[in-house]
């Protein structure tokens, strides 16, 4: 898979680094494949159970036949150093259809300890391109200017069962993400290391903001279900949960619950697992 990236390492700063003996940065001028991956976990591809201690709390499990994200402006840095790949353009990926860690892009790099990364999910333009996404969903995301778009089905253990449709237009800057590409880690010629972009999709079920050991709940959302037994983004905002118990807005204002959503949709994105990243 190829985009239009620069690769921004000049041969005279290979040379300084190697005439100032900076071995603890730099393996002597050589190189290796950096990859760039995308997953969701099994909460994107096998779906959020009904369990207390990995689920949802109050009976309720889920499946996503859809989740997709328009990601781009891939950076990667050794430190505070300057990127030896800086990306301009968007992909629209569907995390749905990944069964484990995908690559989305691969670079040929100084061996060095990338520990700086940074990406966004942005709102999706005439500009964004397919990455694995089926194409009604890369057209649906562009026409909506959407950044996320999630769709599917949830059924409580009592029988009850609702779909869903969400798109986000929210935009939020990951960086910088502490990721752990280390090609330092290895003195095969052949050296090739994994960053890792993941999601996190339960947070938009999460009951709290503040909170740092939230509760994943579904019964208020299902209620805002229509005739239908379908949730789009119009009874999300149809939905005060101002005088809920069950959610913590903390010091935002989130009076509906597509506010509250729209909020919790900028906080899906870690590196390399639960690693952390400062949004922007």
């Amino acid at each position: 898979m190829k985009s239009t990236v620069r690769i921004l390492v000049m041969a005279a700063v290979m040379l300084g680094f190697a005439a100032c003996g900076d071995d603890d940065d730099r393996n002597d001028g050589r190189e290796g494949k950096l990859n760039i991956t995308l997953w969701g976990e099994d909460y994107i591809s096998e779906g959020i159970p009904a369990e207390d201690d990995d689920g949802f709390s109050d009976g309720w499990s889920l499946k996503f036949d859809i989740f997709a994200i328009n990601l781009g402006k891939l950076r990667v840095a050794e430190g505070d150093k300057s990127p030896v790949v800086d990306t301009d353009t968007f992909k629209i990926y569907d995390l749905a259809k990944y069964q484990e860690p995908e690559i989305i892009e691969s670079f040929v790099v100084p061996a060095a300890k990338y520990t700086n990364t940074g990406y966004s999910i942005a709102a999706a333009t005439a500009d964004s391109q397919a990455g694995n996404a089926d194409a009604a969903v890369v057209t649906k995301m562009k026409e909506n200017g959407w950044s996320i778009f999630a769709e599917g089905t949830a059924t409580h253990k009592d029988g009850r069962n609702v779909s869903f449709s969400w798109g986000f237009d929210s935009t939020t800057r990951y960086e910088p993400c502490h990721s752990e590409g280390d090609l330092l880690d290895d003195d095969d010629d052949d050296r090739e290391e994994d960053i890792e972009i993941t999601i996190h999709s339960d947070h938009l079920f999460m009951n709290s903001v503040a909170h740092d050991d939230p509760d994943l709940i579904f019964e208020l959302v299902a209620s805002a279900a229509n005739d239908d037994k379908h949730i789009g983004n119009e009874e999300l905002k149809a939905l005060n949960i101002e005088n809920s118990d069950d959610y913590d807005t903390g010091s935002y204002n989130l009076p509906t619950m597509w506010e509250y959503m729209l909020h919790m949709s900028k906080t899906l994105g870690h590196i390399d697992g639960e690693g952390h990243c400062e949004m922007n």
